[in-house]
C-alpha cells in the first residue's frame, strides 16, 4: 500500500493520514442474569490489551440513536476474572493471550 492509502479527508474538508498509535488484542463480553440467563443489560464490556502489555477497559453503551455506541472509560479491574465461554469459564488473561483456549 502507499500513503495515499492512509490519507483521508475530514467533514471540515481538512486531509488527515491515518496513524497507527497502538495495536493488540481484545475482548468483548456481556453480562447476563445467573437465574433467568437474559441479559441484564445492553452494556457491554470491552478489554484492550496491547502488544506492550497494557490493558485499556471500557464500557460500549448503547445510545438511542441506532448504530451509535458511547464508549466509557472503566476502572481497571482484576485481571484473573473468568468469562464464561462455550468451553466453560475462561480467565480474561487467557482469552487475551491469543492462545487457543
Amino acid at each position: 500500500m502507499e500513503e495515499e492509502d492512509a490519507i483521508t479527508v475530514s467533514k471540515k474538508g481538512v486531509k488527515e493520514i491515518r496513524e497507527l498509535e497502538e495495536a493488540g488484542r481484545y475482548a468483548i463480553y456481556l453480562y447476563r442474569d445467573l437465574e433467568s440467563g437474559e441479559v441484564r443489560e445492553r452494556k457491554r464490556k470491552l478489554v484492550l490489551l496491547s502488544d506492550d502489555g497494557e490493558w485499556r477497559e471500557f464500557f460500549i453503551i448503547p445510545t438511542k440513536t441506532p448504530g451509535r455506541d458511547l464508549l466509557l472509560h472503566a476502572e481497571e479491574k482484576e485481571r484473573g476474572r473468568g468469562i464464561k465461554t462455550e468451553r466453560g469459564v475462561i480467565s480474561l488473561k487467557e482469552i487475551l493471550s491469543g492462545e487457543d483456549f
